[in-house]
């Protein structure tokens, strides 16, 4: 024996240096004969033109050569081969199509994928080879029928836990390509997944590999393709996702005959033809390639290896018994995967269908409600500013305020929907948190001292004077935070703090904002929920504490949009703490404040103008009248864009406010035709619309508006808009606030209730002398007790009026002070206040004030 071990040491390293090679050759042919046969390098069809009417055959010769454009970096499906040829699977399916259709397109790629989509969005070309249909898309380009579908794949690397769902994710970095389908997928549904966006399928392959990821986003045919022509063996696919492609070609909205014409095309491709193509794409990397050296070494040595491994043999027929049930499983799993597949598309064809329905009732709901609430807070506003009996006046306020906060409502319904559907933006400006906290104060005040509350805000001097945020939703999270605070809290106090640390990057700041209070608290299993949209504390109750349960689900939203988290400490019965963390926030220069309140109306003066007022709608055009009555303007009326061509053709007005929808004609058409006509496309037209969905806002701007007003309007909001387009001055730089908060303001004035009016009557007397006081006991006290408690509003406001004019009368200041509170409370029916005033009534009798 010893005398052949160096010949059996040698057969067994011939043998084994190319082992590794023939392994895979062997697997290659198994896989290949697995799939049923053998791939061919190219798929040729017997081609049979489509059925296409003489309109679309006069058509497609009225067009020659149409772009189409793709993703040369994404194989298989579409690519650049060695040769300088534009090849892969969607080639293919291009070529049929043409053979099909007889009719040959112009491919002309770019240097990357945002550059095709912004190509097509430019209508600088016809179409787009391979693309998914989104939401966001559709607005875009128009979509043929899919012609291939995939399943969206988890892949992580090597010696990473197994993971079967996107929701198992939390700190790990998740790449996926920007622009893709998938990338729109994960912001929309999972935004709260750490989502690191790459410029391509092989970057983000390599990034996994190297570690700077630890998920990676994509498709089957793309992942699998690359993995081998990489060599990137320490990454696997580990659970597919719930979403699919569905690949589609997109078309030039300019385009709109072609779709019909594709879908015929891709409809008469038999489905034979579509496995060809995936088989000879996806299963190319396995197809086998015989080494005939490797043969005949091989053939050299088998009679020296057969009789050292003979006795192999019946281990090798258990494996190859082991590996017809792995391919008989693999089967199973394909077969599954491919319902899966069918399922997923089926549900998200049904999820694109519910958000487009969800989305026209959101837009028609809004328009239809801020239609009528246009005359009502416009009246409100012109009426207010004449009425002068302070019980009307009352009535007006609660009517604006009642309007306010229903406006509030929609706003606040229409934001969840933006989020939702990733298109509300954050609009990073100047901003000081100085004025902000000052406002908190001033707005809340009121309810604060109604129900005797401690209300403290902090500003620590580590935060700086002017930081980058979006001021008004800044605004719009402390507003529900505070709010919501005072709602809960019956006893004890309620403290806002802010401070800021320096972030770890130069010129940057991590800014805190904490609002605490010592309120009923929120359980623990319950602490989660109420961040959830239209969902309430359990057992809460609507009557004593109303809300939509709105509220904190959008400040959550809005505040991890800008970069930050919202988070709560919370203990039943002894208070909650909210915390608003944003990191990173850089700081700005003072001089960058931009002065954003708007001059009241009456500090306007206009020349004399003529403005023409289109608006299906008589009550609105009207209301229009009213703001401007007092102006030198002469005002013309339209009740659809037909008219409003006709009129301005022939009176030729300075200006026209349009409302956009209208019968006959919308403003869309109206302005798209006035704009093209010579003797009208100098008129400045503003659109006058309810309708705020911002793809209405894209819309609005892309058919020629030069400025909208958005639906209600108040009367300086409509000077502001008339002031931009016409001459006018300014007479003063007196300004009123006009945010979207003002629904919070009071809806009447009580005269010691504010730190202002304490600062103006630090001149009162501490109290009065006995005789005073023994005189003001005499005269009321009888009275005080009658209506002391009893909640009658009439009395009270007698007994008002009477203690307002005994004071008066005697210069007590301070009790004239607190009979006009009462009076203003008697006459807004606030019993809150009532009750709270006349409790406090012999502290007041005695001069406290």
């Amino acid at each position: 024996m010893s005398k052949w071990l160096p010949v059996l040491l040698l057969s067994l390293f011939v043998v084994l240096s190319p082992s590794y090679v023939f392994a895979d050759n062997i697997k290659t042919l198994t896989d290949a004969q697995y799939e049923g046969t053998q791939p061919s390098s190219q798929v040729t069809l017997p081609t049979s033109p489509v059925s296409l009417t003489p309109e679309e055959r006069l058509w497609l010769q009225n067009h020659p050569d149409i772009v189409l454009s793709g993703d040369i970096f994404w194989p298989p499906f579409e690519f650049i081969d060695d040769d300088g040829n534009y090849a892969g699977m969607v080639s293919d399916i291009i070529k049929l199509i043409e053979s099909r259709l007889d009719y040959r397109f112009d491919i002309d790629h770019k240097d990357n994928w945002n550059e095709t989509l912004e190509s097509l969005v430019d209508r600088e070309i016809g179409g787009i080879t391979a693309i998914a249909k989104t939401p966001q898309r559709e607005e875009l380009m128009l979509f043929s029928e899919p012609y291939f579908s995939f399943p969206i794949v988890l892949v992580i690397r090597e010696g990473m836990g197994f993971i079967t769902d996107l929701r198992e994710l939390k700190n790990e970095r998740v790449g996926v390509v920007k622009g893709y389908a998938s990338y729109d997928y994960l912001i929309i549904n999972h935004p709260e997944l750490n989502i690191q966006g790459v410029n391509s399928v092989t970057e983000g392959l390599r990034m996994l590999s190297d570690g700077e990821l630890d998920v990676f986003v994509s498709n089957i045919p793309s992942v699998s393709h690359l993995i081998k022509s990489l060599g990137l063996y320490n990454v696997r696919l580990t659970s597919i996702t719930p979403y699919v492609y569905d690949l589609r070609i997109g078309v030039n909205v300019d385009y709109p005959e072609l779709v019909p014409i594709i879908n015929k095309a891709i409809a008469s491709i038999p489905q034979q033809a579509l496995d060809d193509i995936y088989k000879d794409w996806v299963f190319k990397d396995m197809n086998a390639q015989v080494d005939y050296r490797i043969v005949r070494r091989i053939a050299l040595i088998s009679i020296f290896v057969i009789g050292i491994f003979w006795y192999w043999n019946r281990k090798l027929s258990k494996e190859v018994s082991d590996r017809i049930a792995s391919e008989n499983a693999l089967r199973a799993s394909e077969e599954q995967l491919r319902k899966a597949s069918h399922e997923a598309e089926r549900l998200a064809r049904k999820a694109d269908e519910a958000n487009q329905a969800k989305s026209i009732f959101l837009a028609n709901m809004s328009h239809e409600i801020r239609t009528p609430m246009n005359a009502v807070m416009g009246y409100a506003e012109l009426l207010s500013a004449t009425v002068k009996d302070k019980k009307q006046k009352s009535y007006l306020s609660s009517i604006s305020a009642g309007s306010r906060a229903l406006l509030t409502l929609i706003n606040d319904i229409l934001d969840l929907s933006k989020v939702e559907a990733g298109k509300l933006h954050i609009e990073y400006r100047p901003t000081s948190l100085s004025p902000l906290f000052d406002e908190l104060e001033k707005i809340f005040l009121a309810k604060i001292e109604s129900k005797k509350l401690r209300f403290v805000i902090e500003l620590s001097e580590t935060v700086p004077n002017v930081v980058m945020l979006d001021e008004a939703r800044v605004r719009q999270v402390l507003f529900n935070l505070v709010g919501n605070a005072i709602k809960f809290t019956h006893s004890g106090a309620i403290d806002v703090r802010a401070n800021a640390v320096p972030s770890v990057e130069s010129g940057k700041v991590d800014l805190t904002i904490e609002v605490e209070d010592t309120g009923i608290g929120i359980p623990h299993d319950q602490q989660e929920r109420i961040f959830r949209a239209f969902e309430q504390q359990a057992g809460q109750s609507t009557r004593e504490y109303g809300g939509t349960g709105l509220g904190l689900a959008i400040s959550k939203k809005l505040v991890e949009m800008m970069g930050g988290a919202l988070s709560l400490k919370s203990e039943v019965g002894k208070g909650s703490c909210f915390t608003v963390k944003i990191c990173n926030v850089d700081v700005a220069n003072e001089d960058q404040l931009i002065e954003s309140d708007l001059p009241d109306a009456s500090q306007y003066r206009f020349n004399p103008a003529k403005i023409l007022v289109a608006d299906d709608v008589e009550l609105n055009r009207q209301l229009v009248k009213d703001l401007l009555e007092d102006t030198d303007f002469v005002i013309k009326e339209a009740e659809d864009g037909k008219k409003a061509i006709v009129i301005a053709e022939r009176w030729n007005p300075d200006l026209i406010l349009m409302d956009i929808r209208m019968p006959v004609m919308d403003g869309y058409e109206a302005t798209y035709t006035m704009k093209r006509n010579a003797s009208t496309q100098h008129i400045p037209i503003v659109a006058l619309t309810a309708s705020v969905m911002s793809k209405d806002e894209h819309r609005i701007k892309e058919a020629g508006f030069d400025g909208y007003l958005k639906k209600p309007v108040s009367g300086s909001e409509l000077f502001a808009g008339i002031a931009a387009f016409l001459p006018h001055l300014v007479l003063n730089n007196s300004r009123v606030t006009t945010d979207d908060n003002a629904a919070l303001e009071r809806p009447y004035t009580r005269g010691s209730s504010t730190l202002r009016d304490q600062e103006e009557h630090q001149d009162l007397p501490f109290s009065y002398d006995a005789d005073v006081q023994s005189a003001i006991s005499e005269q009321f006290m009888v009275e005080w007790s009658s209506v002391n408690g009893s909640g009658d509003i009439s009395a009270t406001n007698t007994f008002a009026e009477s203690l307002h004019a005994y004071s008066q009368a005697r210069g007590l200041a301070s009790l004239e002070i607190y009979a006009a509170d009462l009076k203003a409370a008697a006459e807004a029916f606030d019993l809150d206040e009532i009750q709270r005033l006349l409790e406090n009534f012999e502290a007041r009798m005695v001069g406290y004030r």
